[in-house]
């Protein structure tokens, strides 16, 4: 997205990014997404020989759906409201 807006971000850290993000009202916060990012690595960590682990994950995952889904959704809105003032 921050491409598409002609935005620079080569040499940024990535909280240097999430809050260029967060300053464009593109993610609601730095926060909200560093915990989705925790998550993740969580997830791409976790192997199968321990069902506890992969049970805690997964309910992570579960328990995230709702901010993954207003993630979404913001970056969708903006998306097309930022498409939508071009053609004008």
């Amino acid at each position: 997205m921050l491409g598409y807006l002609q935005e620079e971000t080569e040499g940024l850290a990535f909280l240097d990014i999430l809050h260029k993000l967060e300053k464009l009202d593109l993610i609601e916060s730095v926060i909200q997404w560093q915990t989705l990012r925790e998550i993740r690595n969580e997830i791409a960590h976790q192997y199968d020989d321990s069902a506890e682990l992969m049970s805690s994950a997964l309910k992570a995952i579960l328990n995230a759906k709702v901010d993954l889904e207003s993630v979404y959704k913001k970056l969708q809105q903006n998306y097309q409201q930022r498409l939508s003032s071009a053609n004008n």
